[in-house]
């Protein structure tokens, strides 16, 4: 007669035994791919926030409404951070100390100052934030740039 519901239990535990096994086989490249993958859309979400801030034109900005795109670009910057699991820490470091310090300066003027104010005190800041973040690209982008073959 047929196959009893022991047997086929049986049957099913080898082969839920045997597809853990190959899932536990292959899940440690998986996670580091998927690590990569999440690197790289976080990276991405830097580009884009890199490109806005340095879109804008401080000269048409007050202290406030720059500080406020400086927080926003800063969050990015520690997103990434959290992102790459302790890799690219000196770069991305530096970056950051280098936004901070653009936010810290531009809070310390009049919020309601135009540009010509500040802008002898916040200069070089941007500056070094613009130095840090083309080092991080340098670092970053090659692994996440990928050559299409045509």
């Amino acid at each position: 007669m047929g196959e009893g519901f022991g047997s086929r239990l049986r049957h099913r535990a080898r082969v839920g035994g045997a597809v853990a096994i190959a899932l536990l086989a292959v899940g440690p490249v998986a996670c580091g791919d998927l690590e990569d993958q999440s690197l790289c859309r976080v990276y991405e979400d830097f580009l884009v926030a890199r490109e806005e801030t340095a879109a804008v034109d401080p000269t048409a900005q007050t202290a406030a409404e720059l500080t406020e795109i400086a927080d926003t670009y800063l969050a990015t910057v520690r997103q990434l951070r959290e992102a790459t699991d302790g890799r690219y820490v000196e770069a991305i470091d530096a970056l950051e100390v280098a936004v901070t310090d653009v936010v810290r300066t531009l809070d310390s003027v009049d919020l309601d100052e135009p540009y010509a104010t500040w802008a002898p005190l916040v200069d070089d800041s941007i500056d070094d934030a613009t130095d840090a973040a083309d080092r991080v690209e340098e670092l970053i982008g090659p692994q996440c740039t990928q050559e299409v073959d045509e």
